[in-house]
């Protein structure tokens, strides 16, 4: 009887490509790529996004992992760097605001 060896693991590598700065991001994909380079051979892996721009389904390719993972950019939404951009406000601002004036104008 032949054994049938290890069976894989699918693992899912999920980016938060939206609300993160570009340098923790080039941390983050220094990171996965060490770790993508570990897998066994008989793992599968697949990359999503937060944005669903760069995503890669399940494989065991690494060298195409590796690629997808090489491409994540921060993805900038409207409001994001823009001149006319709102301002980054902390609940804790917002709710003095409000309740010192009614209104969030």
């Amino acid at each position: 009887m032949k054994a049938l060896g290890r069976l894989g693991r699918y693992l899912a590598y999920l980016f938060d490509d939206r609300d993160i700065s570009p340098v923790d991001m080039g941390r983050v994909r220094d990171a996965a790529l060490r770790h993508l380079r570990e897998l066994p051979v008989t793992d599968r892996a697949a990359v999503y996004t937060f944005s669903g721009r760069t995503t890669f389904d399940f494989t065991g390719d690494k060298g195409k992992l590796e690629d997808s993972v090489t491409k994540l950019r921060v993805q900038m939404d409207r409001g994001h760097g823009e001149i006319d951009a709102c301002p980054d406000v902390s609940y804790y601002l917002v709710d003095l605001v409000v309740n010192a004036k009614g209104e969030l104008c």
